[in-house]
């Protein structure tokens, strides 16, 4: 019982931790710390710099692709042309790793809208 107390304190410590982290970081890049940053503005705008890394990548690893699809890591399997098997999902081989192009997948997303996958 006293572990599962301490990790508990442990983890809120690291909420707290990364929040209070975020807002100095946030506070840094928009003011050169002149003055402080609320949390929200914090979160937003690390957000925003996730988001727009993701839009200027023109490939996609498989993990990049599971959040781009907002799927989970199972489901890849029955998208992903392992064998010869799988959906005709658009892909580059390169070695052992597949690689998706972003604007292929949107191309092949508005193509297969509505289809069921098992």
């Amino acid at each position: 019982m006293k572990k599962y107390l301490i990790l508990s304190i442990s983890i809120v410590f690291l909420g707290i931790s990364i929040i209070i982290g975020t807002s100095r970081i946030a506070d840094a890049l928009l003011n050169d710390g002149k003055e402080d940053v609320d949390v929200v503005t914090a979160a937003n705008l690390i957000v925003d710099a996730l988001t727009k890394e993701t839009e200027s990548a023109q490939l996609l690893s498989e993990s990049e692709l599971v959040e781009y699809l907002g799927i989970q890591e199972h489901q890849i399997d029955s998208l992903v042309p392992k064998d010869g098997r799988g959906i005709e999902l658009p892909y580059l081989r390169i070695g052992d790793q597949y690689y998706f192009p972003v604007s292929a997948i949107d191309k092949w997303l508005l193509e297969t809208e509505g289809r069921a996958f098992l």
